[in-house]
């Protein structure tokens, strides 16, 4: 199947929120013939946009940065096999908030992907330094969720992070809700 052709099945399914489906076709992407050769490294991130005005804030949840990672961690773990398998040369790494170097604009990073993505690496892939997602404690923990909230928010994060390694752009995580 065309590499397009199994994008737009993967893109269909997350539209339906049919999620076994479209980590199927996803998988059948990233793993196809028909992917790009280009090997050129890719930063992606997730904003963290500040609620709006007229919109209460809840207290913020304090959480330590062991909890934090613990929170992350058990996120990965429950992501499906075939993205543990699918996950070569990748680090997650939680940092309390992002320095000048990886939010020169000081956008107010969630998390970051800098790496190349998994459609761009070519047969010349090799000897390279770990793609990072990062993950950003405090901005979090300034959403002012509830517990259980900043545990969805968390998770949301590292897989928005995790599809830019798989080559999906903001564009569309936005499109499909997941931006």
């Amino acid at each position: 199947m065309p590499q397009s052709a199994t994008l737009e099945h993967a893109r269909e399914a997350f539209r339906q929120r049919r999620w076994s489906a479209a980590y199927a076709h996803m998988r059948a992407a990233a793993r196809s013939r028909y992917w790009g050769t280009a090997n050129t490294a890719t930063v992606r991130a997730r904003l963290y946009l500040p609620p709006r005005a007229g919109f209460p804030r809840v207290q913020a949840v304090m959480m330590q940065v062991n909890e934090f990672e613990d929170v992350v961690f058990e996120a990965m773990d429950r992501l499906p096999g075939w993205v543990h398998d699918a996950l070569d040369n990748v680090r997650v790494l939680v940092l309390d908030e992002p320095d000048a170097e990886l939010d020169p604009d000081g956008e107010g990073l969630l998390g970051l992907y800098i790496g190349t993505p998994l459609p761009e690496r070519g047969v010349d892939y090799a000897g390279e330094l770990p793609d990072v997602v990062y993950i950003f404690r405090r901005p979090h923990l300034e959403l002012g969720l509830s517990r259980d909230e900043l545990r969805d928010e968390i998770a949301r994060t590292l897989i928005h992070e995790i599809a830019h390694y798989f080559g999906i752009e903001d564009e569309y995580l936005e499109e499909i809700g997941w931006g």
